[in-house]
């Protein structure tokens, strides 16, 4: 898809192509001229972020906002414990959704972090 913001570029020439990944929520915006805002995103920390403004340049209000649709917590997971070689932190990162609220950060991986202390198993 071509950009929308037609009125930046020249009648004469050929719009160019949206400079955005496929799916996002914003208006088509090409990378050949600077329609947006840029500024980093306030949520710049949090996993899946893609650290820039995406809304038009002077844009109300300072939430600067990233073209993501979904920025998880990133946190620590929870999962603690102790094995016969000592303590256990869990090294991966909790993947609920920063707006939910949590007390437990769930983990990024499926299977466990640690070997399996049964016999055989």
């Amino acid at each position: 898809l071509t950009c929308q913001f037609t009125e930046a570029h020249a009648s004469n020439l050929p719009i160019p192509i949206c400079s955005h990944k496929a799916g996002h929520e914003e208006k088509h915006a090409c990378s050949e001229a600077n329609h947006l805002c840029r500024k980093l995103c306030y949520l710049n920390e949090k996993r899946n972020c893609q650290n820039f403004c995406v809304k038009e340049i002077r844009h109300e209000g300072d939430n600067h906002l990233c073209q993501s649709t979904k920025h998880y917590c990133g946190d620590s997971c929870s999962f603690k414990t102790h094995t016969d070689k000592g303590g256990f932190q869990c090294p991966n990162k909790c993947i609920i959704l920063h707006e939910e609220e949590h007390t437990r950060h769930k983990c990024e991986n499926d299977t466990c972090s640690i070997q399996c202390p049964i016999k055989d198993c």
